[in-house]
């Protein structure tokens, strides 16, 4: 009689590890999401302050969100870079706010999506849809009439 309790409570732990496996790995990638967000916004402050994708996008990280350096990409053999262990990807743009209200001179938005996992190539495996996608405001520290004092100054994002 006890066995049969014992198993008949072993066989409940058994079956509900799976759903706490999933929580848990839901749990790590969003705190590695969290970290990521932290690195990009230091990446992107002294980028050019200008609407489109910034240079250092897309921007790859692995599992425990440490940035991924293209240097260590490995080449296959057709050219493409194989992007063995990463696992977040973090798509950025610079655009201009939706609202009409806000003068020529107003913050640039910036818009982040997050895709993982990735496939060898750095591309989301399974639905082609972010996971997560952040929007902030990014200012400038330049003034409007930067263009009439340095004609050759570019704005860069600033916090």
């Amino acid at each position: 009689m006890a066995m049969t309790i014992g198993a008949v409570a072993m066989v409940s732990l058994i079956s509900i590890l799976p759903q706490f496996m999933k929580y848990e790995r839901e749990s790590a990638d969003q705190t590695a999401v969290g970290m990521i967000m932290e690195d990009i916004h230091d990446r992107l402050e002294g980028q050019e302050f200008k609407e489109g994708v910034p240079s250092i996008s897309p921007i790859f990280y692995d599992q425990r969100g440490r940035f991924w350096d293209p240097s260590e990409a490995k080449d296959a053999s057709d050219g493409a870079l194989l992007l063995d262990g990463k696992f977040f990807r973090g798509d950025i743009k610079l655009v201009k706010p939706a609202s009409s209200l806000i003068a020529p001179n107003s913050p640039l938005v910036i818009k982040i999506d997050f895709y993982w996992p990735l496939d060898k190539e750095g591309n989301p495996l399974g639905k082609k849809k972010p996971k997560a996608s952040v929007t902030y405001y990014a200012t400038t520290l330049t003034g409007p009439d930067w263009e009439d004092i340095d004609p050759d100054y570019r704005p860069k994002i600033e916090y």
